[in-house]
């Protein structure tokens, strides 16, 4: 079963039946994290409901020009848009996609593969996306991407991806600051006591972690 499939499915339901009162935005917003109405619209909202409120007591019209400047206030409607300060989350996604690409194509072409379709067949949120993935020494990593991007990532192709072994996104940075750590102890460009140390101040549930490590490298 396509898991992400059904979830964005149970998503666009859920968001029909909120619009159309049938269900109440706050419920569904419980129950589906991405409708949860943000402090922004919340404030946007009853300050309108307020405003409405007073208009209708004095049976006057509120100006369009309050409706679109209050419109215009909070976060962007786009969440792409919204920044750092620096970066927004646009920009930072790019970065990824591109820094991700160049570290699979440098990588053992045995270690990496991308997909349109994930390992049960189906197409990857029902299509126009690919899924990149990665097999490291030190576990299984992977991304999506727009298929406009497909041509960045020169990795061997599958027909269906390998099966997702069910890793979180912090699992996977852990397994890529391990496989990073490992290849600069292995290339003599940083000593092991060094890393260790690093571990120990940089990754909250360490201890396995650095045992696993020392273990590795004959430390212990």
């Amino acid at each position: 079963m396509n898991y992400e499939q059904k979830y964005k499915q149970a998503l666009e339901r859920a968001m029909k039946l909120a619009l159309t009162g049938n269900v109440s935005a706050l419920a569904a917003g419980e129950i589906f994290p991405e409708l949860k109405e943000s402090e922004d619209k919340r404030i946007k909202r009853e300050i309108l409901d307020y405003i409405n409120e007073l208009a209708n007591l004095k049976n006057e019209k509120i100006p369009t020009e309050w409706l679109d400047w209050l419109e215009k206030q909070g976060e962007p409607e786009d969440k792409g848009e919204i920044s750092d300060g620096y970066h927004t989350f646009n920009e930072l996604y790019s970065y990824r996609m591109l820094y991700n690409a160049a570290f699979f194509n440098l990588l053992p072409k045995q270690l990496v593969h991308k997909s349109k379709r994930h390992h049960d067949g189906e197409e990857c949120f029902g299509g126009g996306w690919f899924i990149v993935m990665a097999n490291l020494p030190t576990g299984q990593i992977s991304n999506h991407y727009e298929l406009k991007d497909w041509d960045l990532f020169q990795i061997p192709e599958k027909e269906i991806a390998d099966e997702w072994d069910g890793h979180t996104p912090q699992e996977a940075a852990e397994r890529l600051h391990k496989y990073l750590l490992e290849k600069l102890v292995e290339q003599k460009m940083l000593d092991a006591d060094k890393v260790i140390a690093w571990l120990v101040g940089n990754i909250i549930d360490f201890e396995d972690y650095v045992r696993a490590f020392k273990k590795d490298f004959g430390l212990c």
